[in-house]
């Protein structure tokens, strides 16, 4: 059982290099726990405080690996000479070469963290995260011009300064306001001497040389060039990179597994008990209700074209028939065949402690990430036979309108948005908003709970434009639209619910005259 698990993988290095190296400290998270379990046989690796993690058996019950444990998992970790002492002292050579190889393995698979002290002071932090994790800390010549990288973040994690980048192997927590000294020289640059002149000096020049080493290993830190791609970027990376928007590549490496291992990822419910979950349905607006015509599903079930005839058909259409707008009627139709409220049910979520909690959920005609249905649909209409102009929220359950007292410019705005969005080509009769609740999202989810708002975004476009297709009408999906201009128009907080898509309808042009 010795390493049960961790041996699937081979590494390509040793990280017995940090032996030369008495200011690097290796230390468990304190996040997680190595405890023997008798039942197992074993010592056993998991998250502390969650009872229902059974734990990852790592070695044998091995009675001299107690001491190194022990000091791995202390607040102030020890460095690998120092776990090699106590092995040494508490059992055989073999044993400790045995300990000592379970180390590298736990640091290789990122569940090791690294200090960098000085005289007992913690300066920074080194938190993995990534799988085959490595260290090789590489040399530098004092004139070495190196600048922080365009896409590093400093940000605060709880009460603690963290420095990271969206595809680092690491993050770093930065323990000293030194260090944040040495952020700020690195901003605009310099040599490696100048920038361990910036380093306060109770830090010391080999604890310096360490910080720049390990924030150069981790792409915090890049050599700085004159060669610039476009907008005044530097060269970090090659012409792929510099494509890449800082936020665009933070969302990206932010909300798919692999660049954030010690993140949680995946649907927690993290707020059961501290938070009420949002209801499936939003609550009404107050204001003039307006019930629309009743949809005959099964006779369209029956009449329409086929689906592949639709899907052909599917195009994005920016000219209408302006003498004959939409009218309420098709209004009713598409709003029914798109987002109304098939059935509404409760089910049971827990938690990873094993708390439960009772969460609401609906069937809707479009599919949607853990049918949390959390999108709903604002019609600022222009020009629509049977509706007057204005703003109006659908009523996904009553099948119905309820309009909003919206301000008139921030209304004309809002089309104005979607003219220009459209490449100035077409001003909507009908502007659909599609705005999202997203604490409906993030109490399930952590770190992709945007992310899975997107995607539902675009599996509602496509079924807007199938069914806008199938009804004879000109659909449109824009690609941007104005947070603020919807905010301006509905009082709504945008961080509570914020526009996320638009998509403008109308009815379809009369078809130019055949040929002869």
């Amino acid at each position: 059982m010795l390493f049960a698990g961790l041996l699937e993988q081979g590494w390509a290095m040793s990280f017995s290099e940090l032996s030369k190296h008495e200011q690097l400290r290796l230390r468990l998270p304190a996040e997680l726990e190595i405890v023997s379990s008798e039942q197992q046989g074993a010592y056993v690796l998991r998250q502390r405080g969650n009872l229902a993690d059974q734990g990852q058996p790592l070695a044998d019950l091995v009675p001299s690996f107690a001491a190194g444990l022990k000091a791995l998992c202390s607040p102030g970790g020890a460095s690998r000479s120092q776990l090699r002492e106590r092995m040494l002292e508490a059992g055989s050579g073999a044993e400790t070469g045995q300990f000592l190889f379970l180390v590298d393995t736990l640091a290789r698979r990122s569940l090791l963290q690294l200090d960098l002290v000085q005289d007992q002071t913690r300066l920074l932090t080194v938190l993995p995260q990534v799988e085959q994790f490595s260290l090789s800390l590489p040399d530098m010549a004092p004139e070495a011009p190196l600048i922080l990288s365009r896409f590093a973040l400093l940000r605060r994690e709880g009460g603690q300064a963290l420095l990271e980048l969206p595809a680092g192997p690491a993050r770093i927590w930065l323990r000293d306001s030194g260090a944040a000294a040495l952020w700020f020289a690195a901003a605009s640059g310099g040599t490696a001497r100048g920038l361990l002149m910036a380093l306060p000096q109770h830090w010391g020049e080999a604890a310096g040389k360490l910080a720049l080493s390990l924030l150069l290993q981790f792409g915090l830190l890049v050599p700085q060039t004159t060669a610039g791609i476009a907008d005044g970027r530097m060269d970090e990376g090659g012409q792929a990179l510099a494509q890449w928007d800082f936020h665009d590549l933070f969302f990206h490496f932010r909300s798919r597994r692999g660049y954030a291992a010690a993140d949680p990822f995946g649907g927690f419910f993290p707020y059961i008990g501290k938070i009420e979950p949002l209801p499936a349905v939003r609550p009404a607006w107050e204001g003039e209700s307006i019930t629309l015509p009743q949809v005959d599903i099964e006779q369209l079930i029956r009449d329409e074209s086929s689906f592949t005839a639709v899907q052909e058909a599917r195009r994005s259409v920016r000219d209408y028939d302006e003498e004959n707008p939409l009218r309420l009627e098709q209004i009713s139709e598409f709003l029914y065949r798109v987002a109304r409220i098939r059935r509404r049910d409760e089910m049971s979520v827990s938690d990873v402690q094993g708390n439960t909690a009772p969460m609401e959920i609906s069937w809707r005609p479009y599919p949607n990430g853990g049918a949390s249905y959390e999108l709903e649909l604002y019609l600022t209409v222009d020009r629509c036979q049977g509706l007057e102009a204005g703003m109006y929220h659908y009523d996904p359950e009553q099948h119905q309108l309820t309009r909003i007292q919206a301000r008139p410019d921030a209304l004309q705005q809002l089309l104005v948005d979607a003219w220009v969005a459209s490449a100035r080509s077409a001003h909507p009769q009908v502007l659909i908003t599609i705005a999202a609740r997203f604490q409906r999202v993030a109490w399930k989810y952590r770190g992709l709970a945007y992310a899975v708002i997107l995607r539902n975004v675009g599996a509602l476009y496509q079924t807007m434009y199938l069914v806008a297709t199938a009804m004879g009408m000109a659909p449109c999906a824009l690609g941007s639209g104005d947070i603020r201009n919807f905010q301006l128009a509905t009082g709504l907080d945008p961080s509570v619910e914020g526009s996320v898509g638009e998509f403008m309808l109308g009815s379809l042009p009369p078809a130019p005259p055949q040929p002869a």
